[in-house]
């Protein structure tokens, strides 16, 4: 469908426009000097989940929202499931120099809760409940739709922890992305879990609340 084709590219280019815009407005951090803190705690961030509700048919369309002077209405569902919040993230240092290990839990592919974790690492790195060790770089890959940790990628990169550099960098040298993991862990690895109870496709914006936390999360560690 040309029609949506453009929609959606001009939707794009309008939320690159206004990442660009808010991330301008955030003080500036020399990513050179973060460095994670109280490295013998594991840092935490929980929440429930949000919905929205939307004049322009779609509450993530900032397009057809500003252009027909729409409005959305954003709402915190503090919703627990067996006593547990909805959201919840971890992130701590590890031991392991060079080694990043995702961990998630959630109901995305199926009605109960299952568990994937995704290691990466230098050759010889340990594998981990099943997970092949993936080389390093494949974190800088946030292009597969599909990627369960899609997320925690973009957001070490965001946060400017790593990956944070022009493509080319990481080209030029291959060593760069282990360096900066390396400084900011004081040449430990890392390991971010998330655990996500919500139900998929329900209209309550998990991404949003995952997004969410896992921004929260590794700004406490940083």
């Amino acid at each position: 469908n040309q029609f949506m084709a453009a929609i959606n590219e001009r939707e794009l280019r309008d939320f690159e426009l206004e990442r660009r815009e808010r991330q301008a407005r955030i003080p500036a951090v020399d990513p050179q000097q973060l460095r994670f803190r109280a490295p013998d705690q594991i840092h935490v961030s929980m929440s429930g989940m949000r919905m929205g509700i939307s004049s322009a048919n779609a509450s993530d369309s900032r397009t057809p929202a500003s252009e027909q002077d729409g409005l959305a209405l954003n709402v915190a569902l503090d919703v627990n499931v067996d006593g547990q919040p909805t959201v919840r993230v971890e992130i701590e240092r590890i031991d392991q120099p060079g080694v990043v290990i995702l961990e998630a839990e959630d109901r995305f592919d199926s009605p109960t809760v299952t568990r994937k974790t995704r290691v990466f690492g230098p050759p010889g790195t340990p594998a981990r409940e099943g997970a092949t060790v993936e080389p390093l770089a494949a974190l800088l890959n946030t292009q597969d739709a599909g990627d369960a940790f899609r997320f925690f990628k973009h957001t070490l990169k965001f946060v400017q922890v790593m990956g944070h550099q022009d493509a080319s960098v990481y080209q030029a040298e291959p060593e760069a992305l282990a360096a900066e993991l390396s400084r900011f862990t004081n040449g430990g690895g890392l390991r971010i879990s998330l655990t996500n109870l919500g139900p998929p496709r329900s209209g309550f914006a998990s991404s949003s609340a995952v997004s969410l936390n896992l921004l929260q999360a590794l700004y406490k560690a940083s």
